[in-house]
């Protein structure tokens, strides 16, 4: 980093702020004392002021995990007055120079939480004990930073899994962020700015959002949601099909002991009731900090409808929900594809082999017999009297049939290749071999197939089968 004076004549100071591994700057600010601010990410041996997060060994060459850094230097360029782990992607200085400003993304996992997003729910942020540590690329979020300790005196987690802030502007004491995204799937104030109908699959496009950190704290007891995922695979739900489930994780949501819901037609659970514009949503279980729920049929002419928790009368703030018609995923072996140790061969499927026991490493199908996935976000919806879905796939497998489970879940039955063919793993020094299977619908009149929150590709998945 560089100082020159006014003129541009004259090199004040010029110093390295950098690790071992390097480091990439993301933003500067200077304020009225000629301190610098400076964020970005590095890895592993940055000079930080006090002990950062571990960053996890991804055992991947040429790929490592980065942390984001706030860096102080004093007018002369000569001490580092502290270095924290926030921001990564743009910093701003209020005008009474009291408080720094930062908006960064989080992306590759790391072992132990940054402390400014301590409070966020661990399935919420990447990290190596959730799911989303191999789906997330990058979650935003923003952070209020005393400038003389860099102590993080406020911060609030924005979510995605593509979301790249590059721009951040201070106003007040309102930072506004901008970046780039190709997937909607973080969170929308209601009444954004936005297009009619957004696309479940992967579309490039720009993100603005704004947070306000002189706002005071909701009264205590308000439900608070730290984030809105898919609960067949836990990836961030942003377009949503109608009877797909969803879960929310937070705190506050519901009842300490969480109580299941007796049927497909409850809409008040423990306290607790959703609803999608003026429509209720079916509830399927309810506690302090989760909420497995389904989208309503809400009326086909709306594009996107307001997202309203209440719990014992006290409502959370309110989302905008896009809606589209499919939004296919796939119900995946969640402990076995994200294994705290370890590694995995991909997305496992929840899988029954056909006798009806659970498809595992332990328990594989033989070749050539059937096997049963689950798909989330493929429902009937019963306003719509056109034909189901009309699902292929393609290397050796075969689709037997589907049908739905219950009013959400729709089944479908697959017949293994007789001989294994090319697209599989076959474990270490086992006589298991996970086979990778891919599902089109041939009957939404597109070739780009299913798309899905997992791969934004066609829908893809592993199940177990015997070595021959």
């Amino acid at each position: 980093m560089s100082k020159i004076d006014t003129s541009g004549s004259k090199l004040i100071y010029s110093t390295a702020l950098s690790g071992p591994a390097g480091a990439t700057n993301g933003g500067l600010a200077v304020d009225a004392q000629g301190n610098a601010y400076v964020t970005g990410v590095s890895a592993a041996g940055y000079p930080w002021s006090g002990t950062p997060p571990a960053i996890q060994d991804l055992h991947i060459p040429f790929l490592t995990s980065q942390l984001p850094f706030l860096s102080k230097l004093d007018p002369a360029g000569r001490m580092l007055l502290f270095s924290v782990p926030v921001g990564g992607a743009g910093v701003q200085v209020d005008a009474a120079g009291g408080a720094v400003y930062a908006g960064g993304a989080l992306g590759l996992p790391v072992e132990t939480p940054i402390p400014a997003l301590a409070g966020v729910p661990a399935q919420c942020v990447p990290n190596v004990n959730s799911a989303l540590s191999l789906q997330t690329t990058k979650s935003a979020w923003v952070a209020q930073v005393d400038s003389n300790s860099g102590n993080v005196l406020g911060a609030q987690f924005i979510g995605g899994t593509t979301l790249s802030p590059t721009a951040a502007a201070l106003a007040g004491s309102t930072l506004w962020i901008a970046g780039a995204t190709t997937l909607p799937d973080f969170p929308f104030t209601p009444n954004a700015l936005t297009i009619p109908n957004l696309t479940a699959g992967p579309l490039p496009g720009a993100y603005l959002g704004a947070v306000d950190f002189s706002r005071p704290q909701p009264p205590v007891g308000t439900p608070s949601i730290g984030c809105i995922v898919d609960s067949a695979d836990l990836a961030p739900a942003g377009v949503a099909a109608r009877y797909q489930l969803l879960t929310i994780f937070g705190a506050g949501l519901g009842p300490a002991a969480g109580v299941a819901a007796p049927d497909y037609a409850t809409t008040l659970l423990g306290g607790v009731n959703i609803t999608a514009g003026s429509t209720p949503a079916v509830l399927l279980y309810a506690s302090s900090t989760q909420i497995n729920f389904a989208v309503p049929s809400v009326s086909a002419s709306q594009p996107s409808a307001t997202l309203q928790l209440n719990v014992n009368g006290v409502n959370a703030p309110a989302r905008e929900l896009p809606l589209t018609f499919e939004n296919p995923s796939l119900f995946l072996d969640l402990p076995d594809t994200y294994p705290v140790s370890g590694s995995s061969p991909g997305f496992i499927a929840l899988a029954l082999n056909s006798d009806g026991s659970v498809n595992s490493s332990a328990n594989p199908a033989q070749l050539g017999s059937a096997v049963s996935v689950y798909l989330n976000g493929l429902a009937r919806n019963p306003q719509i009297t056109s034909a189901p879905p009309q699902l292929y796939t393609n290397n050796g497998w075969s689709v037997l049939g589907a049908a739905q489970i219950n009013p959400f879940v729709l089944g479908v039955n697959l017949q293994a290749p007789s001989p294994l063919v090319n697209n599989f793993a076959c474990l270490s020094q086992s006589s298991v071999c996970a086979v990778e299977f891919t599902l089109y619908d041939v009957s939404s009149g597109t070739t780009a197939g299913l798309e899905t929150s997992v791969s934004g590709e066609a829908l893809r998945g592993f199940v177990y089968v015997n070595r021959p």
